[in-house]
């Protein structure tokens, strides 16, 4: 089977060579810029707007929301200091554990989860436009396997498919 690579390409189109990292690289970044664009009239990022989503369930801490929002400490400590500056959320003592901090929405930050569904909701419809839902559980689980592959690659500290 031929690759890509040795493949003729239409003008102005890029070789994406074996296709699915590349690719999705592109589409991840993006989706970010077409949020990040919706989200500039409320003055938040998209970092900034899952943190305020997820944090809506309440007693969440700080180190809970770093893997989902794919940052370490001191940025998700920067990430909640401009969220402060900004009114939308406090930090409190846990109840149970006085070495920890739960993140608590304000009342300004609670009136702004409304304003945010919609643009989630928006992108994802023309994300998944034309996808019957079998479509979406599969791509959805294809995903979840891709990201668990990587995983026990980083978990295991290796490099061991190095160019």
């Amino acid at each position: 089977m031929p690759r890509s690579s040795d493949r003729p390409q239409p003008a102005g189109q890029l070789d994406l060579g074996d296709g699915v990292p590349p690719l999705i690289a592109m589409l991840a970044r993006d989706l970010r810029t077409l949020v990040e664009r919706r989200l500039a009239p409320l003055d938040l990022t998209l970092q900034q707007a899952v943190l305020l989503r997820l944090s809506a369930a309440g007693k969440v801490t700080p180190v809970q929301l770093t893997t989902p929002l794919g940052t370490d400490s001191a940025n998700m400590t920067r990430l909640l200091d401009r969220l402060e500056a900004k009114g939308y959320l406090t930090r409190q003592r846990h109840p149970d554990d006085r070495r920890s901090l739960v993140i608590e929405l304000t009342e300004r930050g609670r009136n702004l989860l409304p304003q945010l569904a919609p643009i989630f909701d928006l992108t994802r419809g023309q994300l998944l436009a034309g996808f019957s839902p079998a479509e979406v559980g599969r791509l959805q689980t294809q995903l979840q396997r891709m990201h668990a592959n990587i995983n026990l690659e980083i978990e295991a500290g290796g490099d061991h498919g190095s160019l």
